[in-house]
C-alpha cells in the first residue's frame, strides 16, 4: 500500500505540474518584438556626414541632378524627401521656402525661416502641388566651410504641398559633419 500511495502522490503531482505548465503559458519569455519597440528614426552614415531621418527612409545618391559635388536624397513612401549636399556647383531651386543655418562645432542649427510670397519679381512655386524648402548658410556672401565642405539642404514633398516642417528642422539639426 505505501508503494501504491507514493506512485499515486508522484503521478498526481505530475498532473498538478502539467495544468500549471498549461496555465502558464504567458510566462514564455517576451521575443524581441514584445521588448523592443520598433525604430522611431534611422542613421544613415556617409563619409563626410551622418544624418538620421524617421524610420523607413531610404536612400539614393542624386549628386547629376543637384548640382553638387555630391549630393544625397533621403527619401519617404509618402513623399518626403531631405537631401544633403556639398561644394554647390549652382542651382536654379525655385523653393516654398528658404531657412538658413548657423554652424555649431560640426553641426548645424536652423537659425531662420523665410516663407516665399509672390510680390513683385519673386516667382513662387505655390500652386505647383508640392512643398520644397532650401537650407543654405545664414550671411554673407562666402559660407562658411565645415569639415572641408559648404554645405545646403533641400526638402518638402514631391507629393503634397504642405509638410510638417519640424520633422524637416530635426533632420537639419542631426547632421553631422565628419571632421
Amino acid at each position: 500500500m505505501v508503494r501504491r500511495t507514493s506512485w499515486l502522490t508522484i503521478a498526481a503531482l505530475g498532473v498538478v505540474l502539467g495544468t500549471l505548465a498549461a496555465c502558464g503559458g504567458n510566462d514564455k519569455a517576451p521575443t524581441a518584438s514584445q521588448t523592443t519597440p520598433p525604430p522611431t528614426k534611422t542613421t544613415f552614415t556617409e563619409s563626410e556626414w551622418t544624418v538620421v531621418t524617421p524610420a523607413g527612409w531610404t536612400r539614393k545618391v542624386v549628386t547629376a541632378k543637384v548640382d553638387a559635388k555630391k549630393a544625397v536624397r533621403y527619401s519617404s513612401t509618402s513623399g518626403d524627401y531631405f537631401i544633403v549636399a556639398i561644394d554647390p556647383i549652382g542651382s536654379d531651386f525655385n523653393p516654398d521656402t528658404v531657412w538658413r543655418y548657423e554652424v555649431k562645432d560640426f553641426r548645424f542649427e536652423v537659425a531662420s525661416k523665410r516663407d516665399c510670397k509672390n510680390s513683385a519679381g519673386v516667382q513662387c512655386p505655390d500652386k505647383d502641388g508640392r512643398y520644397d524648402g532650401y537650407v543654405l548658410w545664414k550671411s554673407g556672401a562666402t559660407p562658411q566651410k565645415v569639415g572641408g565642405h559648404t554645405w545646403y539642404f533641400m526638402f518638402g514633398n514631391s507629393k503634397k504641398a504642405s509638410v510638417e516642417t519640424s520633422v524637416f528642422e530635426q533632420i537639419v539639426e542631426s547632421v553631422r559633419v565628419k571632421g
